[in-house]
This record gives C-alpha cells, structure tokens and sequence, in this order.
C-alpha cells in the first residue's frame, strides 16, 4: 500500500497539505486541548461516504464544560472493530468556544494572579496564561496492508 507523505515543497508561500487516510483507519482515541479562556471543545468526522454503521457525521470527542486540568489522552472502550472510521475523503473539525469575559471564573483567577482589573485580547500561543490554544490529537489504528 502506498501512502502519503507530508512535504512542505520549498520555496513554498502560503499553501496546505492534506494527508488522506488509508481506507478503513480507525479513531482509538483523542486529546483535547485549551487554556483557561476555552469552555466547549468539539471534534467532528463528516464522512465522503456514510453507511448503516458509520454515519455520515459524528462527534468523535465533545468536552462541552471544559476544565484546564483535563490535560489528558481519552480511548475508546470498544472492541477495535467497532471504533469510528476515516477514511480517504473524511473531514475533520475541531471547534473550539472561548469566554474571554468576568464571568469566567478562570479569567478571574488569571486576572488576580497577574495583578490585573481587566481582560485583554488573547492571541494562540504557548508562553503565558494568557496564550490560548485549539488543539485535537487522535489516536490512530491504521490497518494492515
């Protein structure tokens, strides 16, 4: 079986890469990821092909009141056969919902914590309390050749 391979070309200006999915790899299991300003996550599959078993859209992994302390890797507990599918074609989303307002109670905390009254604007980043991110990992069962 052939796969793709990820090649950013040089010299290459704004540009994508997509890496479809060997027919038939299935979703073990995700990880969610965003700071304090993040409340509702969402990872989507909306599939080229929908059948009885697979339907054409489902939610792979929702944390809908995300907790900053939740930085961890969920798997699926089912047998592998039964797992969602993606396949060559597949679409994934990863939403991510921000409260950058006082009535986030982790903006508050932030705010005591940097001896500040209000809130700014948040750009992504890694460095500080006020970075934010939108990140989904998942973990991949690729079939055999």
């Amino acid at each position: 079986m052939e796969t793709e391979q990820f090649m950013v070309p040089a010299p290459d200006s704004p540009g994508s890469q997509e890496m479809p999915f060997p027919p038939g790899t299935r979703v073990y299991g995700e990880f969610l990821h965003m700071h304090y300003l993040g409340f509702d996550e969402k990872v989507t599959v909306t599939r080229a092909n929908g059948s009885p078993d697979q339907p054409k859209e489902e939610c792979l992994a929702h944390a809908p009141k995300w907790e900053f302390s939740w930085q961890r890797s969920y798997s699926y507990d089912a047998p592998i056969e039964t797992l969602p599918t993606l396949d060559p074609g597949d679409v994934l989303q990863i939403r991510c919902t921000y409260d950058n307002s006082t009535e986030n109670p982790y903006v508050v905390k932030a705010l005591k914590e940097a001896n500040m009254i209000s809130t700014i604007d948040v750009a992504y980043g890694e460095g500080n309390t006020f970075d934010e991110m939108c990140v989904a990992g998942l973990s991949l069962v690729y079939p055999m050749p």
